[in-house]
Parts: structure tokens; C-alpha cells; sequence
């Protein structure tokens, strides 16, 4: 029996399982854009918003995110120093106007840096690089996924795909 025949007959359904963000930018207006920058993609859900170091910390910990797009030059505050406590599976996107911070994200292990103001595309295949396959194949296209016995299996509308 197949992968897939064995996960219909089992009536394992797939899991919802979209990309978590939450947006830390001391800006406002910052933050609204990478809201409209984010709101026609699929697969990712934006959980919250915070404008400082404080209030994302509580944000964390209540939402637990899978990934957050953190503005390093907060005001009297630093980005990479939230950076520097989180805990090691959320994934992070700097977003910053200072391109001299790169060097510095990367060393504290942000998964990719993006400049400001957010280019639509170059945000996207941040994400993509963040979603893997999934997104690849099924970039506009609703998608749920699950793994079994160490496969990811990919549900698109009625189709269910093994995802390489």
C-alpha cells in the first residue's frame, strides 16, 4: 500500500499548517505595509504586532510564532537584542532601512534580511525560502501539510502531493 493510499485509509486529514508572523517594527506605517505586503499570500497568517521589545516578548510567548519580521532600529532599543533570547526554531527576517545591519543579522542567525522599503518580490521569496517546496509548487494556491514516517505530504484543493 502506498504513502498515500495508507494516509486516506488511516483518515489522517491534513493539518492546517500556514506560517505564523508577528511584526515588530516601532514604526506604524512600517508595519501596515508588511501587513498589505502579506495579506495575498498564501499560507502565511499574521498573529500580531508589536512596537517594542517589551510588548513582542509577551507577543512570543503568547502566539508562539513560527517567524517574525523584526525591525532592528527600534526606538531606544535594539532589534538584535531580541534576537539574540529567541528561541531557536522561529525563524527571522530582518527588515531595516540600514543596510550596514546585514552582516551583523546574518551572525545572529536571522534567516534573511530584507531592506526598506519591502520589495513585494523580495519579501515573497524570503518566504519562500522559509516554506520550501510547498510554496514553490503551490505558490497562489491554498495548501495544508503534514508528514508521516518522515514524508511531507502537501493537500491542494483535492489533490494530495508527496512533497520531495
Amino acid at each position: 500500500m502506498s504513502d498515500k493510499e495508507e494516509l486516506k485509509k488511516m483518515k489522517i486529514w491534513i493539518i492546517m499548517s500556514k506560517i505564523k508572523i508577528i511584526i515588530i517594527d516601532d514604526e506604524r506605517l512600517a508595519r501596515k505595509e508588511l501587513v498589505f505586503l502579506l495579506k495575498d499570500i498564501q499560507g502565511v497568517v499574521v498573529q500580531g504586532e508589536a512596537d517594542n521589545i517589551k510588548d513582542a516578548i509577551e507577543l512570543i510567548a503568547a502566539k508562539n510564532p513560527d517567524l517574525i519580521l523584526l525591525d532592528i532600529q527600534l526606538s531606544r532599543e535594539n532589534g538584535f537584542d531580541l534576537l539574540k533570547i529567541l528561541p531557536a526554531n522561529i525563524k527571522v527576517i530582518c527588515v531595516t532601512a540600514y543596510p550596514e545591519y546585514a552582516q551583523k543579522a546574518f551572525e545572529e542567525n536571522a534567516t534573511d534580511f530584507l531592506l526598506k522599503p519591502v520589495d513585494p518580490k523580495r519579501l515573497k521569496s524570503a518566504l519562500k525560502s522559509i516554506m520550501g517546496n510547498a510554496f514553490e509548487k503551490f505558490p497562489d494556491y491554498p495548501w495544508s501539510l503534514c508528514s508521516r514516517n518522515s514524508v511531507l505530504y502537501l493537500l491542494g484543493g483535492t489533490r494530495l502531493q508527496t512533497i520531495q
